[in-house]
């Protein structure tokens, strides 16, 4: 299948793991479903963040924490500072302060003793175009079965295992806390981060080693804008088609980063499919779902 559409909106967010699951998980029902517009370029939900909000925020499976939140926000919340860690965009990295938040009630969930992230958010668009307040980490669900249900438009949270004996499920590997899986391009097999936060389609490091063929017939410069500043890139496609959830992605577009760490799988590919995370095993399943290019 041939890509129509060139991504035009390059952000990319991946702060560092800080370790430790949520104190306690609640779900209100066996499966906790949030909607979301599978047009839009970013899963966007409202939170409430100790019994005040609501607040806007995008679901990015590569911020490897529980919850990001732009410093003015934390600030106005009054949470209190439990440390310091790097925030990384994927290319540099600065110390920014952690803060501690007693709850976070997301539909119907309740995630109670955890971490966040300050950072400038303030750029950060969800799906509707609308600015956010910040973003809900991939470590938030460390404890729980996490969907993505692209061709349904909605996020589904619940707890349980993946079975490793379903052909749809691969091993999921952990990079700082984000993941990780392989995905054939051409004859050869990736190892690409699944970055929801990401609204393209892949980010790959300019000039990194093995990396599959670029056709850069239609080579165009742009720049990105990560959490630590704006980088100077430029997007070409891929020369090999990508198999993705069943699918044959041909003329993939690609946006090249001097500097970046890992090639990374954007929302535009992930919402193809329904992607489910399962980290306390190590696993993630890739099932196909209709989706209309039109």
């Amino acid at each position: 299948m041939r890509i129509r559409l060139l991504a035009l909106c390059l952000a990319f967010i991946a702060p560092a793991s800080t370790g430790a699951p949520p104190e306690a998980v609640r779900l209100d029902a066996e499966i906790v479903t949030l909607p979301f517009d599978p047009d839009g370029g970013a899963m966007t939900f409202e939170a409430r963040i100790n019994g005040q909000g609501p607040f806007r925020l995008n679901l990015d499976t590569y911020a490897s924490v529980h919850l990001c939140l732009d410093t003015p926000v934390a600030e106005r919340l009054g949470l209190p500072v439990v440390g310091t860690t790097l925030n990384s965009d994927g290319v540099s990295a600065r110390m920014q302060r952690l803060f501690r938040v007693e709850r976070l009630d997301i539909g119907g969930a309740t995630i109670e003793g955890l971490h966040c992230l300050e950072g400038d958010y303030s750029w950060v668009r969800g799906g509707d175009g609308r600015r956010v307040d910040g973003l809900i980490g991939f470590e938030l669900f460390e404890q729980l079965l996490l969907t993505i249900d692209g061709p349904a438009g909605e996020v589904r949270i619940q707890r349980g295992e993946l079975d490793p004996r379903d052909e749809s499920v691969m091993e999921m590997l952990a990079d700082n806390g984000a993941p990780h899986a392989r995905f054939a391009i051409g004859d050869r097999s990736y190892l690409l981060g699944l970055d929801s936060g990401f609204p393209g389609w892949l980010l790959m490091p300019e000039g990194g080693r093995d990396q599959p063929r670029i056709d850069e017939t239609d080579a165009a410069p742009r720049s990105t804008r990560g959490v630590n500043g704006t980088r100077r890139a430029r997007t070409v496609r891929l020369a090999d088609p990508l198999e993705f959830a069943g699918e044959r992605l041909e003329d993939v577009p690609v946006v090249m980063i001097e500097g970046m760490a890992r090639p990374l799988m954007g929302h535009s590919i992930m919402k193809r499919a329904r992607v489910t995370f399962d980290q306390a095993s190590g696993l993630v399943r890739v099932v196909s779902g209709a989706f209309d290019d039109d």
